[in-house]
This record gives C-alpha cells, sequence and structure tokens, in this order.
C-alpha cells in the first residue's frame, strides 16, 4: 500500500491502521519495528503510552498492537530495535510516562534456579541426546510429548511450542513449573499461538522465574483481578508488584 493510504505516520490512528491492517503475527510485528524505527523517540513514546493506558482499560485493538509491541521487543537479536527502546525509555523517563516508564523496565529476575535444582532437573531417565528430544517434541507421540513438557533445554520447547498437538493445558504444565529455567520460559511468549492467550500471560507473570521485563509488559494486558493478585504476590519482584498496583490505580480512578 501507498504511504498516502495510512495517512500522517505521526498519528496514532496511522500507526493503528498500518499494525491491524495484516493479520499474521509476523507482518504485524514488522509494522511495528517499522513504526519505532521511521518515527521520533517523542512520537513513539507518545503512541505507545496512549495504546498501553487505552489496553489497560480493555481496548482489545490497542491490546493486539500493544501484544505486537512486547514480541518485537524480546527480539534481542535486533539491535535497531534495541536502540529505538532505548531512546524512548529515556523519553518516558525524563517526561513522567508512568505507563511507559514501568512497561520498559528490565530489572533482574526476582528467582533464579540454583544450581543444584539446575543439575537435578538435568538428570532424565532416558539419556536421550538433544537432537532426538527435538525431534520427539516436534512429532505425534502423546507419551513422547508429555515427558518433554518437563524437559529444561529452550531448543526442546521451542518445538513443543510450535507443534499443533499441544494444547494450552501442556503449556501450563510448562509455565507453573518452579523452579524452571527463564529461558523456557521465554519460549512461550515467543509463540503467538500461546502468547495471544491471557491464562497463559497471567501465569507466565505468575511465575518468579519468569524474566521480569517480560512479566511488567504483560501487566496491562491483564484483567483487574488478575493485577490484585500479583500485587499481594510475596514471590513476585517488588517492581512487579508496583506496578501491578500502578494499573490498578490507574484502571479504577475516574
Amino acid at each position: 500500500m501507498e504511504e498516502s493510504d495510512y495517512g500522517d505516520q505521526f498519528d496514532l490512528s496511522t500507526f493503528e491502521r498500518r499494525v491491524l491492517s495484516v493479520v499474521e503475527p509476523g507482518f504485524r510485528r514488522n509494522q511495528v519495528r517499522r513504526h519505532l524505527l521511521t518515527v521520533p523517540a517523542q512520537t513513539a513514546a507518545e503512541h505507545i503510552e496512549a495504546l498501553l493506558q487505552r489496553c489497560n482499560r480493555g481496548d482489545s485493538q490497542a491490546e493486539e498492537i500493544i501484544l505486537s509491541t512486547v514480541e518485537l521487543i524480546e527480539t534481542h537479536e535486533d539491535p535497531p530495535v534495541a536502540l529505538a527502546v532505548e531512546a524512548i525509555d529515556l523519553h518516558a523517563r525524563t517526561h513522567g510516562m508512568g505507563g511507559l516508564s514501568h512497561f520498559l523496565l528490565d530489572p533482574a529476575p526476582a528467582r533464579i534456579p540454583s544450581a543444584q535444582a539446575r543439575l537435578g532437573q538435568s538428570k532424565r531417565p532416558d539419556s536421550m541426546s538433544l537432537g532426538e528430544r527435538r525431534a520427539l517434541a516436534a512429532g505425534w507421540s502423546p507419551k513422547h510429548l508429555e515427558r518433554l513438557l518437563h524437559d529444561d533445554d529452550p531448543m526442546v520447547i521451542e518445538r513443543l511450542c510450535a507443534n499443533p498437538r499441544v494444547q494450552p493445558q501442556h503449556i501450563m504444565q510448562i509455565i507453573t513449573r518452579r523452579p524452571c529455567p527463564p529461558a523456557v520460559l521465554v519460549q512461550v511468549t515467543r509463540e503467538p499461538r500461546w502468547f495471544r492467550r491471557r491464562e497463559i500471560r497471567y501465569a507466565l507473570a505468575s511465575n518468579p522465574y519468569t524474566p521480569t521485563g517480560i512479566s511488567l509488559r504483560i501487566l496491562p494486558t491483564l484483567g483487574l483481578i488478575e493485577l490484585q493478585r500479583l500485587r499481594n504476590a510475596g514471590d513476585l519482584h517488588e517492581h512487579l508488584r508496583t506496578a501491578a498496583q500502578y494499573w490498578i490505580d490507574t484502571r479504577t480512578k475516574p
């Protein structure tokens, strides 16, 4: 489509139309990427802040754009995006954009599996190689898929998340594990089929082993009761509980 078909890229409505005009999640992420790399940091910050506030109040279209933005931000192998996000974050903090400042925080995780826990988890009774486990994770055997839900290698979990035979209840088994390697939990966020399900996002945010930055970015997409539970969860990062309170206050104020 021509630039004129969309309007002024400095308008938030133009940004929304560009993202929502395509259906495939990867294309939507590309539209978000294009926007972040072509408009000034101030404009991008203002647009994302506005979308965050609408998303927090239940706007489904704003939520879809925010989820696409989260997926893009978590693509760490994209240096131009990382630089753009850094500039947006700086603008948000210097101009008091509360929602965006919470959204872009990335503190150290609340918990990291201990060396002893990782060693214990790595002792598998079957001693299959990584290649064998990855092959089985892409297969159709319910018996093998169930066993692999407890695998600690992100490459195996990536295959499981993409497997059409895997169901939401299987993913919930992965993301409710404690302890659980953060890299395993990250793989779930990279599969739109799962990341678009609110119960899975809530389970991710509830797990203290989920990278705190991801959990913070999930918060505006959750319901009020879920936010209240996260605010009161003593095992979660202090920043996460503070941000949950911020989104509660923002949603409930007149």
